[in-house]
């Protein structure tokens, strides 16, 4: 709801109180100016404090809405310092672990061989036999 309503509302509402006051009331011209005047100023009081609290939310919100940004940027910005930082701390493992991957595999490498010669060497025992 925009302030601009809410004070028109305000205003149209008290409007219409102080004519329905005027209108309907059995006391003299005088006591009726009196609680005019009277009603007048209670809701010149009451529209400055709506004025004043509506001017402190929104600066609260605005002050909110700055902290919050600012936080949100430093998250971030600590965010990719971790990731940035993990990266770093795993990248020397990784080339380590495939080296020994490698290895491993060219180990496997050798003993399928060994393994083929054996199996050729009783393939040839057997058939000499």
């Amino acid at each position: 709801m925009k302030t601009s309503s809410l004070l028109l509302g305000l205003f149209v509402g008290g409007l219409a109180g102080a004519v329905t006051t005027l209108l309907s009331t059995p006391s003299s011209g005088e006591q009726v100016r009196h609680n005019v005047k009277r009603s007048a100023e209670e809701w010149k009081v009451m529209l400055k404090d709506v004025n004043q609290s509506i001017q402190s939310l929104s600066s609260s919100i605005a002050y909110a809405t700055r902290e919050g940004k600012e936080t949100i940027q430093q998250l971030v910005t600590d965010i990719k310092f971790a990731v940035q930082d993990w990266k770093e701390s795993v990248d020397p493992h990784q080339h380590a672990l495939k080296e020994e991957m490698d290895d491993i595999q060219f180990a496997l490498a050798q003993l399928e061989k060994e393994l083929q010669k054996l199996d050729n060497l009783e393939n040839d025992k057997v058939t000499v036999e």
